[in-house]
């Protein structure tokens, strides 16, 4: 029984390290923006920018809150 298909597989394996590359257990969960399309939306380094950015301005607000805006962006 097959539960998953070959591409959706490979790209699960290599979303957060390059199998091509030798195994690093402390940088495992680095985040690699070269995998995806900068055409479908914007950068990591844009996103992050705007996050705190609007972090800034709900400074007063409680931390759920504030990390559910950040999730929500």
């Amino acid at each position: 029984m097959k539960y998953i298909n070959n591409s959706d597989y490979d790209y699960i394996m290599d979303k957060y390290h390059d199998s091509s590359k030798p195994f690093d257990a402390y940088s495992r969960f680095i985040r690699r923006d070269e995998i995806f399309d900068p055409a479908t939306g914007m950068d990591g380094d844009k996103i992050k920018k705007e996050i705190l950015l609007l972090d800034e301005k709900l400074c007063d607000l409680p931390h759920p809150v504030r990390k559910a805006k950040a999730f929500e962006f």
